[in-house]
């Protein structure tokens, strides 16, 4: 191949995995400040990711089982049943392999790590079970939270 041609060869890479990866895009709700309430415990772990990340920021709250996100987690403690959290911020991104999806992050209200931003499992192929959102959508206007995991606060 000539070098004309790598060049070429090279842009149209660039251009086609351009088109599968986008970086997390804050996506604006009325949901904002929702207040839940955990129906059970939950764990709360460190990732060794900046803030945004592609599937999920610093800190997660899921259930025990959490390899999916590989060998960089670290378990921070619990998050006890009863504890609130609000709906804090939403992202929309995508990638080649999971397509496009939605990222819920919550503020915990209660306990020990009162203030703290953490992403949840919601439906879509990263995320450990048990998921907080009982189907996929791409509209945090949509999300119809799990009664297994969260309730609303005046519940």
């Amino acid at each position: 191949m000539n070098f004309k041609g790598s060049k070429l060869a090279f842009l149209s890479f660039v251009v086609l995995c351009g088109g599968c990866i986008s970086m997390p895009e804050v996506v604006h709700s009325e949901r904002k400040g929702e207040c839940k309430r955990l129906v059970r415990e939950l764990v709360l772990f460190s990732r060794n990711s900046n803030e945004i990340g592609m599937y999920a920021g610093s800190r997660v709250i899921a259930d025990e089982n959490i390899r999916s996100f590989g060998a960089d987690v670290e378990k921070l403690g619990v998050v006890g049943a009863g504890s609130r959290v609000q709906l804090y911020r939403f992202f929309q991104a995508a990638n080649g392999s999971a397509g496009h999806f939605l990222r819920v992050q919550v503020e915990i209200l209660d306990g020990q790590f009162a203030g703290t931003v953490a992403d949840v499992p919601v439906h879509a192929p990263y995320h450990p079970r048990k998921k907080w959102t009982l189907e996929y959508t791409l509209d945090p206007n949509a999300l119809r939270f799990n009664p297994e995991v969260v309730v609303p606060c005046d519940s």
